[in-house]
């Protein structure tokens, strides 16, 4: 390091050089305006990209702004103009105005408050700047569908009232969803249907199984009480041994039922899939729902479904059998299949109904037409109209196309 000794007037370094102090300040004054400089320009870039970044993330409200009625304008001296009369502007909504304040950042502000909150409101505290004039408390007025637009030229910010540019902006929020957001959505009521419709299925199989239980030790008590009443009557006296002992294995094998039933929790089993095949039906309706009118936050709702969806799976902590996810899906892939062999019967039909037209349009002697020489030129013989397909007895090894 160099050892620098400090005079009245000038500044040795090292012993052997002099440097003028004015000289030497000058320099470093200098060096240090380089550097804030440098800072400035640091952020006037970021604040130019951003600005990039937000007028293209609100096309939808900034392409078409009505230039007509004309709100307030803020300078570069961060002045007010408001009915031609100028202002000292304090804050806007919850942002402190400056005299460090840079206008790009004044803009940029009201700009992300409209693309992240979606809230076209303005508060503006002001206060007046004329020496002469009595007022001295500060002002305060509220704007709403007041756009901003950034001059560069004058150095300016002019905002124009435009209710109608933001109504559409607003719609536009709610048509134009990212495809990764409908995928999603389509991915959650797939999973929704599928839980729904397992839980449905595995709500009837343990109310099967119980019913099993059930019946048997229903029929078991009540024939049991019926059994014990006539024994105790005298016109049974010769058979009071039978029916006491009718009546204990009775009781003994309701027993067992009954504590099979309790072991086996059927009634129970079903009855959480119950809840979480209704809990999943809301689920999907309100899914539906979205996809018809979506939210302005999609993430909000997605978490939404999330939590709903490990709230169900809490309540319900019974597993689906493995042998009702096999069914489900075996017929999930045969719905499938004969959804797609009724819509090519379908195409079918309709493309021999425009083969006949085409064959017959320029026909002027319609008693000629032989549709069965059509259909044997085209092709067509083994495709029938979709009622008869279905009725013929001779298509039973066919896979029929009805509903």
């Amino acid at each position: 390091m160099s050892n620098i000794i400090q005079d009245k007037d000038n500044l040795i370094i090292d012993n052997n050089i002099t440097i003028n102090k004015e000289l030497y300040d000058s320099v470093e004054a200098e060096a240090i305006d380089n550097n804030e400089n440098e800072i400035d320009n640091n952020k006037t870039t970021l604040n130019f990209n951003k600005k990039l970044s937000l007028l293209s993330d609100l096309k939808y409200l900034t392409c078409n702004i009505c230039k007509k009625n004309q709100d307030f304008i803020i300078d570069n001296l961060l002045n007010i103009h408001i009915n031609n009369n100028i202002y000292k502007l304090l804050n806007i909504n919850t942002f402190n105005i400056t005299s460090s304040t840079l206008l790009s950042e004044i803009y940029l502000y009201i700009m992300e408050g409209y693309l992240k909150n979606n809230d076209f409101n303005i508060s503006i505290t002001f206060k007046n700047i004329d020496p002469l004039s009595t007022t001295c408390e500060n002002l305060n007025l509220n704007f709403f569908g007041s756009i901003p637009i950034y001059d560069e030229n004058s150095n300016k910010i002019i905002f124009y009232k435009d209710l109608e540019s933001v109504n559409n902006y607003i719609k536009s929020l709610n048509k134009n969803i990212d495809k990764e957001t409908i995928e999603t959505y389509t991915k959650l009521e797939k999973l929704c249907e599928l839980k729904k419709k397992t839980h449905s299925m595995a709500n009837k199989h343990y109310l099967c199984m119980n019913k099993y239980l059930l019946i048997p030790s229903i029929i078991l008590s009540s024939t049991s009480g019926v059994v014990s009443f006539l024994a105790s009557s005298e016109y049974f006296k010769n058979l009071n041994l039978i029916f006491t002992i009718s009546v204990g294995v009775a009781a003994s094998i309701n027993t067992l039922f009954q504590s099979f039933g309790n072991a086996f929790e059927f009634s129970t089993k079903a009855e959480a899939h119950a809840n979480a095949t209704e809990s999943y039906d809301q689920l999907l309706t309100q899914i539906r729902f979205e996809k018809m009118t979506p939210n302005l936050k999609p993430e909000i709702f997605i978490n939404t479904i999330e939590k709903q969806i490990l709230d169900t799976k809490q309540r319900c902590k019974y597993v689906i059998p493995e042998d009702i996810e096999n069914l489900y899906n075996e017929n999930k892939f045969h719905n499938y299949k004969e959804d797609i062999l009724r819509d090519l019967m379908k195409k079918f039909i309709i493309l021999k109904t425009d083969l006949y037209y085409d064959s017959v349009k320029s026909t002027e002697n319609y008693k000629d037409i032989n549709f069965k020489n059509i259909e044997h030129e085209l092709g067509f013989n083994d495709i029938k109209e979709h009622d008869d397909w279905c009725k013929q007895k001779t298509h039973k090894n066919n896979i029929c196309c009805c509903v």
